[in-house]
């Protein structure tokens, strides 16, 4: 059986704590007249990562720290959400994705706020040379093959399912089996939230949801009872090895 390996990029092979924070407080202060630091937001930023699914949800996360209450719920923050309308959320998401790209622009600026997950980009690195391995991510793809370049790893665009075909990772893999030929059973999935592990769980996709990232206990231990294995950052390997058969 050949099968594919799929990463996602923010929170599994990247921490992007630092970039989104700077793009997010230069877009909430232009929006709301203040004159913000990031560190002002970083701290609770990274506690609520948990909460953020896509880039939508961004902002509004950034509006409760504003409001010094950090400690909402996806409840919460949905209905938040919904009280600003569909719009309103794709127009501050918008905002917050040009500046990224405008932040991107200055590559020697830009690459520092991405901290490499080392250990797990090592294992992603290995496992490219044995499987065919993509991206899929509700980031764009030009930045993470920049972020690759400037490591001198070339990583073909065709390859990265990026946010501009869909923010639906079911929507990405069902893209990703239909390019491959790939059986959904014979694809694996590194991914660290647990919105996202479910969801494509479903379509019977192997997923293993990492213990770094955008999860938290909760949601390991949540994600353990619906079969899907919280693993270490060092387990890469051995995660594909116990579905593929394939020794490192």
């Amino acid at each position: 059986m050949s099968y594919i390996i799929v990463f996602d990029f923010d929170g599994v092979l990247v921490d992007p704590v630092n970039e989104a924070v700077k793009a997010a407080t230069y877009a909430f202060n232009k929006l709301n007249g203040t004159s913000h630091k990031p560190n002002f937001f970083t701290a609770n930023f990274r506690k609520m990562l948990y909460l953020i699914r896509t880039g939508k949800d961004v902002m509004p996360v950034m509006h409760f720290i504003a409001e010094g209450n950090p400690n909402v719920s996806r409840k919460e923050l949905n209905d938040f959400k919904q009280g600003l309308g569909e719009e309103k959320v794709m127009e501050l998401e918008a905002i917050y994705y040009a500046r990224k790209k405008e932040n991107r622009a200055d590559v020697e600026k830009w690459i520092p706020l991405i901290k490499p997950h080392e250990k797990a980009i090592t294992q992603f690195l290995k496992l490219r040379r044995r499987f065919e391995v993509w991206i899929a991510t509700t980031r764009d793809a030009d930045s993470i093959r920049l972020f690759f370049g400037a490591r001198g790893v070339g990583l073909e665009k065709e390859k990265i399912v990026d946010m501009s075909f869909s923010h639906s990772k079911p929507e990405q893999f069902k893209f990703i089996s239909e390019k491959t030929g790939a059986q959904f059973s014979e694809i694996i999935f590194f991914e660290d939230t647990i919105f996202n592990s479910l969801a494509v769980k479903e379509l019977g996709v192997n997923v293993f949801i990492s213990t770094w990232g955008f999860s938290n206990k909760r949601q390991w231990i949540e994600a353990e009872k619906n079969g899907i294995k919280p693993i270490k950052q060092g387990e890469i390997l051995s995660s594909a090895e116990s579905v593929t058969g394939v020794k490192f």
